[in-house]
């Protein structure tokens, strides 16, 4: 029986349950009594050689992540789970130093990696959207213990990658698409150049259809987000009428608000749960939300760390990180805490951990 276990049995995060055992921070009666049960029935005894080893060790962790503002603060949700598990499992144990850089820059990736380096850190939690910078990175700097978070780098050596399989979520796509626009169809996809993700997700999509003679697939190629309304102004009407709009990225939004409720038969499912794209599937501009949980991808970063270095357990090479599918009549409310904050976020136990 493991700290792991335990958790999953009393449906918390390892962090709750750690604090049980150490009898340290507040933890909710109800699941503290569950966890107590659990301890009990299987004589659960602590590590005793990992619990000095984390009180005696502290890993200075630095985040190497693209502007937390960006792409609808997308990766401010992914900032968010990371500075939840830091918490979890005592900021005493890891001190976090976080890097930001612009990811439309050349250049910008490797000045915020040295400066990473150069800050003195034990090991680094990174997203390497720029992939060439990042490959160089690697190759110089090959003795770092680091994790990688959102996508893989070809060449590199991390400890663990934490993310999805973005062909099988372009698949997941094309069979709700055919659902919601079936028969003969026609349908739009796009991905952005040096986007190795959008590119495989609309890949998925388009292989699901490979059979159909009677779906038309337009897809298209974009530098930047940017040009998605450029698209739009000069283009889309050129391209003839669409039933379906896959947008394998946070941007599904734009085709939504832009086509309104002059073209509402268009069926447009999106990737990621961010504001823009919440308020457009309320207001029925879209109607799918593909959600590859950025907090949890976060969470479970810092936690591969944390059972390597701390615990010094074996973790596995890739962590998958299952899609989350809302529609409107599943779409979860806001809380209080859902702000702008990175530490706004509210403490929740639905974390998936690996």
């Amino acid at each position: 029986m493991t700290i792991k276990e335990i958790a999953r049995l009393a449906n918390v995060s390892p962090g709750t349950v750690d604090r049980v055992i150490h009898n340290r921070g507040s933890v909710n009666p109800e699941k503290r009594k569950v966890i107590e049960e659990i301890i009990e029935r299987y004589d659960f005894r602590p590590n005793v050689f990992a619990s000095n080893l984390k009180l005696n060790k502290t890993v200075t962790v630095g985040y190497l992540t693209p502007l937390l503002s960006t792409e609808d603060g997308y990766w401010n949700d992914v900032y968010k789970g990371v500075l939840r598990a830091v918490e979890d499992f005592d900021e005493h144990i890891f001190r976090l130093k976080t890097f930001e850089y612009d990811r439309t820059r050349a250049g910008s990736f490797s000045i915020q990696a040295e400066r990473m380096i150069s800050s003195g850190i034990t090991a680094a939690l990174i997203v390497a959207k720029n992939v060439d910078e990042a490959q160089t990175f690697f190759s110089v700097h090959s003795d770092l213990q680091y994790v990688l978070i959102d996508s893989a780098v070809p060449g590199a050596n991390p400890m663990s990658v934490i993310g999805q399989n973005p062909e099988r979520g372009g698949r997941l796509a094309a069979r709700i698409m055919s659902m919601l626009a079936p028969g003969a169809a026609r349908y739009l996809t796009f991905s952005f150049m040096g986007s190795q993700i959008s590119r495989q997700r609309s890949d998925g999509f388009i292989d699901y259809f490979k059979d159909r003679k009677d779906i038309e697939i337009v897809n298209i190629q974009l530098d930047s987000v940017d040009e998605i309304m450029d698209y739009l102004s000069t283009s889309y009407s050129r391209n003839g009428d669409f039933d379906g709009i896959f947008s394998p990225c946070f941007a599904g939004h734009h085709f939504g608000n832009y086509l309104n409720a002059e073209e509402n038969r268009v069926k447009i499912i999106s990737y990621d749960l961010n504001k823009p794209n919440r308020e457009a599937l309320e207001k029925g501009r879209i109607n799918c939300i593909l959600s590859q949980k950025p907090a949890s991808q976060g969470y479970s970063g810092v936690y591969q760390l944390y059972k390597n270095l701390i615990l010094q357990q074996d973790i596995d090479s890739f962590i998958e990180i299952l899609v989350d599918v809302y529609f409107s009549e599943n779409l979860p409310k806001l809380s209080e805490g859902d702000g702008t904050s990175a530490r706004s976020i509210p403490y929740v136990e639905d974390f998936w951990i690996y």
